[in-house]
């Protein structure tokens, strides 16, 4: 949820920059969305092999148009059900809208942010090296879609093995 609205915010911020040529609407839908705390399920794993975070700016974009799933008020309510209650109208995107609120990184920058945050008051600092084998890993496996012991044993160095060792429990689909 933290980094979910970090994006947000970070997309806002970036949008408010003025040369995106949205229309201001869609940075007032973003923070009206923050302040009342209502934030889209953006999912933890996926990807489309495109750069930037394409999926989980998608998934915030879904939810600023009105669609989607979101959180709001302690509960899992539809996007529109959730603009309702609040009483503020969803974006009707026009013409740069949609582009401009899914394209760049602001994702991993809000993510970033928040890592940093934590680590600046000495929070879920030993997570942050884990995560990134994590994640190192599951890139490692999907790029190879299969693991040959022999090429293993040759080529892959005694760390690699030891991340192994650590993470295969972990990444098991």
């Amino acid at each position: 949820m933290l980094r979910v609205r970090a994006a947000m915010a970070v997309r806002a911020h970036g949008l408010a920059q003025g040369y995106s040529g949205v229309d201001p609407s869609t940075v007032d839908v973003l923070i009206a969305m923050l302040n009342h705390g209502l934030h889209p399920i953006v999912r933890q794993v996926g990807s489309v092999g495109a750069s930037g975070d394409l999926v989980e700016l998608a998934q915030i974009a879904r939810a600023v148009i009105g669609e989607g799933t979101v959180e709001y008020a302690g509960r899992t309510i539809s996007a529109a059900a959730a603009f309702r209650a609040i009483g503020v109208t969803p974006l009707a995107p026009r013409y740069r809208e949609g582009l401009a609120l899914m394209n760049g990184t602001s994702f991993h920058t809000g993510a970033a942010a928040v890592l940093c945050a934590h680590s600046a008051r000495g929070e879920h600092v030993d997570r942050v090296p884990r995560r990134g084998e994590i994640g190192g890993r599951r890139v490692q496996l999907v790029l190879t879609q299969a693991r040959f012991s022999e090429l293993d044993r040759v080529l892959v160095a005694v760390g690699d093995r030891h991340v192994d060792q650590r993470v295969d429990g972990r990444c098991a689909a």
